[in-house]
């Protein structure tokens, strides 16, 4: 377990990673992806229990994008080895992690399908209901508004 302040840097893009699980304990973390034209791409903040740089345990073992510190956090790693012995020992940990990344790649479908096939005021109430059901709203005097992380 090793503690991050918020806004420190976790790793960056393209940083070579030991094989290791890596998951959030506790706070929240940030994805994001610069492109080569300095456009900044966040991904959705992951929280606790979410697993993140996977091709460090099943890839390349270099880092698909920039992960920060959203808030003061923890992050847990399992190495590899001790991963599959626990594997070995208790299948049904190989089930839990498969389903967690068939509902990544879900919502990456997802994702991809509203990109290329919804105009732009569909996509952002889409996002904005998906801000709504993770984060919550609160009701204000102006009205209805999402809450802040």
């Amino acid at each position: 377990m090793k503690p991050y302040g918020k806004g420190e840097i976790i790793f960056h893009k393209s940083d070579s990673l030991p094989a290791k699980l890596y998951a959030v304990a506790s706070g929240v973390i940030k994805v994001s992806k610069i492109a080569t034209t300095g456009k900044e791409t966040i991904l959705p903040n992951l929280g606790i229990g979410e697993i993140f740089a996977a091709p460090a345990l099943l890839g390349n073992g270099i880092s698909p994008a920039t992960i920060t510190a959203e808030s003061d956090c923890e992050i847990l790693t399992v190495e590899r080895d001790a991963l599959l012995t626990a594997i070995q020992q208790k299948p049904d940990i190989a089930l839990g992690m498969l389903a967690f990344f068939n509902n990544r790649i879900q919502q990456l479908h997802e994702t991809v399908h509203g990109l290329v096939s919804e105009r732009a005021i569909i996509r952002l109430a889409r996002l904005i209901q998906y801000f709504a059901t993770t984060s919550g709203t609160e009701t204000k005097a102006e009205g209805e508004r999402l809450k802040e992380s």
